[in-house]
C-alpha cells in the first residue's frame, strides 16, 4: 500500500514538473501600427503600439516621448516620415517601426511653349530660345530643365536670368517668367572654372559673359571656311518637377533642331 502510494506520489511531482514545462511563460511581443498609415501630407495619425504593461518610447523626427500609455498623436509632415517604438519591461526591451506613405498627387509635366509661342515647335541654333513651362506643370514647380541634340552627348548651356540661386525663371523681352529657361541651341559654354556658365549674348544678367569664350560645341562641325555647319537633328527638352514634399518626376520631349550653315553665321 505504502507502495502504492509512494509511485501516486512520485507520478503526481512528475506530472507536476511536465506540466511547468508545458506552461513556461511567453516570450513578450510588441506590435505597432499607424492609423492611418497613408495621407496626404501633412495629415494627423496616431501611433498605436500593443505590449504588455511596461514603459513605451516613442521616436519620431521632431524628438522621443517616454510613456506609459501604448497610443500617441502625431503629425506626418514629412515624406519618409517614420516613429519607432521602443518597449520596455524589466530585462525586455523591444523595438517596432511604422512608416507613413504620401498620397499627395506627383508632379505633372507636359510639353513647354518654346519663344513664348504655343505654335512653335522647334530650336534654332545659336537663336536665344526661351522655353517655358510656366503653364505645363501641375502640382510641382521646376527644378531643372535640360537640353541636347542627338548628335552630341554634350548639354547645351542653361540659363536662368536674373540668376538666383535656386530659381527657374527667365528673362525674356523685358518680362520675367517663372517655371522658365534660356538656351542657345548647339552652344555649351567653355568650361573656365566659373561657377556659371558664360552668356554669349550678355543678355542674361547674373552670369558672366565674354566674346572670347568660345562655344565647346561649334567646331565638331567645322566654319565658314571649310564649308560645314549643324546638320538637321532631333534634340531632348528635359524638365524636373518636385513637389510639396520634395517627390520628383522627369519628362523628356523630343523637339526638331533647324539645321544651319556656318557660312550663314560667321559673315
Amino acid at each position: 500500500m505504502k507502495a502504492k502510494r509512494r509511485l501516486a506520489i512520485v507520478g503526481a511531482v512528475g506530472l507536476l514538473s511536465l506540466c511547468g514545462c508545458l506552461f513556461e511563460p511567453a516570450e513578450p511581443s510588441l506590435s505597432a501600427t499607424l492609423n492611418p498609415a497613408a495621407g496626404h501630407i501633412p495629415y494627423s495619425a496616431e501611433v498605436i503600439a500593443e505590449a504588455p504593461a511596461g514603459t513605451f518610447v516613442f521616436t519620431t523626427p521632431e524628438g522621443a516621448v517616454e510613456q506609459r500609455d501604448g497610443r500617441l498623436a502625431v503629425e506626418v509632415d514629412r515624406l519618409g516620415w517614420s516613429c519607432t517604438v521602443t518597449w520596455t519591461a524589466g530585462d525586455h526591451v523591444l523595438h517596432e517601426t511604422v512608416t507613413a506613405t504620401a498620397t499627395n498627387p506627383l508632379p505633372d509635366i507636359h510639353s513647354p511653349q518654346i519663344g513664348g509661342t504655343g505654335g512653335v515647335w522647334k530650336l534654332i541654333p545659336f537663336q536665344r530660345t526661351l522655353i517655358d513651362f510656366s503653364r505645363s506643370i501641375y502640382d510641382g514647380h521646376l527644378v531643372s530643365i535640360s537640353v541636347r541634340g542627338d548628335y552630341v552627348d554634350t548639354p547645351y548651356s542653361i540659363f536662368y536670368p536674373p540668376y538666383e540661386e535656386g530659381v527657374c525663371h527667365a528673362e525674356f523681352r523685358q518680362m520675367i517668367v517663372d517655371e522658365a529657361c534660356i538656351v542657345y541651341p548647339f552652344y555649351a559654354s567653355v568650361d573656365s572654372g566659373e561657377p556659371l556658365p558664360y552668356s554669349p549674348t550678355g543678355f542674361d544678367i547674373g552670369y558672366p559673359t565674354s566674346h572670347g569664350n568660345p562655344n565647346a560645341l561649334r567646331y565638331l562641325y567645322g566654319s565658314a571656311e571649310s564649308g560645314l555647319g549643324i546638320p538637321a537633328q532631333t534634340g531632348t527638352i528635359t524638365a524636373t518637377a518636385e513637389n510639396d514634399i520634395g517627390q520628383r518626376v522627369t519628362e523628356s520631349f523630343s523637339i526638331p533642331i533647324e539645321a544651319i550653315h556656318f557660312a550663314d553665321i560667321d559673315r
